[in-house]
């Protein structure tokens, strides 16, 4: 298991988005970002900023609290 808190917020995007059934073009189209923009996110690739995870939230129809989850901040970074 991983503890690097883009891994746990990656996976609950990923979660998120296969109970939704969408792609991952669709939530892209409703965060309104580049799919692969959207995809380094969902691989753990990009920290987004606070802006950018609101934005996904509304596209997979839940709140930025939702998405985080499980995320654990560490002081090793």
């Amino acid at each position: 298991m991983s503890h690097d808190p883009l891994d746990a917020f990656a996976a609950n995007l990923v979660r998120r988005r296969r109970a939704l059934g969408l792609t991952q073009d669709d939530v892209a189209v409703g965060a309104m970002m580049d799919q692969s923009q959207y995809s380094r996110i969902e691989r753990a690739r990009v920290d987004p900023s606070i802006r950018t995870l609101t934005r996904v939230a509304r596209a997979l129809r839940t709140t930025p609290a939702e998405l985080l989850i499980g995320v654990q901040w560490s002081a090793d970074g």
